[in-house]
């Protein structure tokens, strides 16, 4: 019989805890509406299978089409501003998806004031189109989103060392042969870890696509569930968007075991940067400048001025208690999916096995969940514990408890993949050495695994930070009462059609976000500035 180690043990226990509110959701099978879901087969899931296909589709094409090219200029060239215009490629994920959905209806719908002033200056006067149809949702979500492949492809690409490429100048090889051939095939399981990330990302959105009216599965969740009155349903509707999501999951692995990535090496000297030329650094700042604008820019800047317009009378006391609590719970789930993602992780990459990978991307699944239902499957879970160990009364549901194993069930794939990424750069000689060190399975990790796997870890952390703060139904439904954060002010305020007053939390909300995304930036360049 193997020898059970405390990484796999670990590993297990995370693996089991982090599925079973998810499999909760699909006991609702037991108790099916026939009437219900015959009109859901009639009328609705042709519909929602069609748009949420073309949602995933629109949304993957434009976070590779921005963030890989944003990627490889800011990784492997110099160009005036090229460290500014790096910084702000990341700044959108601060940036809530609905409160961007709603900035761009606000002023780009058929009725949307710069379109009114477009159309007026142009002199139109019959139809203008407006943006709610799947081009304009996949162009927001594109901008919400893809930091994640920009992150996860840049910590490739600075993450390669020179041979690669200075085999490819001896050889004569163009540059654009080089990127093809060799700089995204060894990339290509980072990227696809961003990828996975935007798709799950694009599965579970419910606020930017409720924003625009687009139906997908989120909507058609709460719409039978609020809508029909049918709890069961719902979550039925549910556990057929996990299913999808595990088979793009399965997917995507199989596809990534059909090679060994083998990092490549770094020479003494890290990767230097190339400089681009005058037409090619003016081509490069067009695009950046292009995609920080939309991206970002112009959401702040209707957030900032929405915000200043109601501050006078709205801003007091109350919001030093927001954005601490905010920050409290963003903290303590960071530091417990590290522990746990990087246990998962070093177990499943050292100790190869089908049932491993099999309870990794099962426990990966609640990121596609939507939140709301998600947090009923935790509430079931943690009552039953309660009840089979005969604890006192809601001693688990009712404080931080629920809060953050909600939260850490959701947000535990987005710890998970960049992590595990790091790992493939660990390769099997590293864990002989250690075996051969005499020293402890801890201290070599320690010593010799957390540095190499460092990049992943601060990746981690400032992805599932932004994240927790800008979640908004799991915060909702299992926080502590009194425990006011700035996401439920933000809805608070957005469910009373005060989009305006919704601004004054959504800027604190940036701000604090802003702070882990530009101390990762400082970090990532100092590590490869030359």
């Amino acid at each position: 019989m193997p020898k059970l180690s405390f990484s796999k043990i670990v590993s297990l226990l995370v693996g089991i805890v982090v599925t079973i509110p998810i499999f909760i959701i699909y006991t609702s099978f037991v108790n099916i509406d026939y009437e219900i879901w015959a009109h859901l087969r009639s009328y609705v899931l042709p519909e929602l299978i069609i748009n949420t296909i073309k949602l995933v589709f629109g949304v993957s094409f434009g976070t590779l089409i921005l963030g890989v090219p944003l990627a490889y200029f800011n990784a492997f060239y110099n160009y005036p501003g090229r460290k500014l215009f790096s910084f702000l490629a990341v700044l959108p994920m601060s940036l809530p998806a609905y409160i961007t959905a709603f900035v761009y209806i606000a002023l780009f719908d058929i009725t949307g004031l710069w379109s009114l002033g477009l159309k007026n200056l142009l002199g139109l006067e019959g139809f203008f189109p407006g943006i709610r149809n799947v081009y304009g949702v996949s162009l927001v979500l594109s901008f919400c989103f893809y930091p994640y492949v920009y992150l996860m492809a840049k910590n490739a690409f600075e993450s390669q060392g020179r041979r690669a490429f200075e085999v490819s100048e001896v050889m004569g090889i163009s540059k654009s042969k080089t990127l093809l051939k060799i700089v995204l095939p060894l990339s290509r399981p980072w990227i696809i870890s961003g990828l996975m990330l935007v798709i799950m990302e694009t599965l579970a959105d419910f606020g930017a696509v409720s924003i625009f009216n687009y139906t997908t599965f989120t909507t058609a969740i709460y719409r039978s569930w609020f809508g029909l009155f049918s709890l069961q349903s719902a979550q039925q509707l549910a556990a057929l968007l996990v299913s999808v999501v595990f088979i793009f999951m399965t997917a995507e692995h199989f596809a990534s075991s059909q090679k060994n990535f083998t990092p490549v090496g770094k020479s003494q000297a890290t990767l230097r940067r190339k400089k681009l030329s005058l037409i090619q650094s003016f081509l490069v700042i067009m695009f950046s400048s292009t995609v920080s604008l939309f991206a970002f820019f112009i959401p702040l800047f209707m957030v900032g001025k929405w915000a200043l317009k109601v501050a006078s009378r709205d801003l007091d006391s109350r919001y030093f208690s927001f954005v601490f609590n905010s920050i409290e719970i963003a903290i303590l789930v960071v530091i417990i999916l590290l522990i746990l993602s990087s246990c998962m992780s070093y177990a499943v990459r050292k100790y190869k096995g089908a049932i491993g990978t099999t309870i990794k991307h099962l426990s990966s699944l609640g990121y596609a969940v939507p939140g709301s239902v998600l947090a009923v499957g935790t509430f079931l879970f943690l009552t039953f514990v309660e009840s089979s160990l005969k604890l006192p009364q809601r001693i688990l549901t009712s404080g931080l408890v629920a809060l953050l194993v909600g939260l850490s069930i959701r947000f535990y794939s987005i710890a998970l993949t960049p992590l595990t990424a790091s790992f493939l750069r660990v390769s099997d000689s590293h864990f002989h050495i250690i075996a051969l060190s005499g020293q402890k399975k801890i201290q070599g990790f320690f010593k010799a695994i957390l540095p190499m796997i460092k990049p992943g870890l601060l990746t981690a952390a400032l992805l599932v930070f932004v994240e927790v703060m800008k979640e908004m139904p799991m915060t909702l439904m299992t926080r502590p009462f009194g425990k006011e954060t700035l996401a439920i002010r933000i809805f608070e305020m957005t469910s009373e059609g005060e989009w305006e007053r919704a601004a004054l939390p959504s800027f604190f909300l940036i701000i604090v976000s802003l702070i882990p995304t530009i101390l990762l930036f400082i970090q990532s360049e100092k590590s490869y500035e030359k």
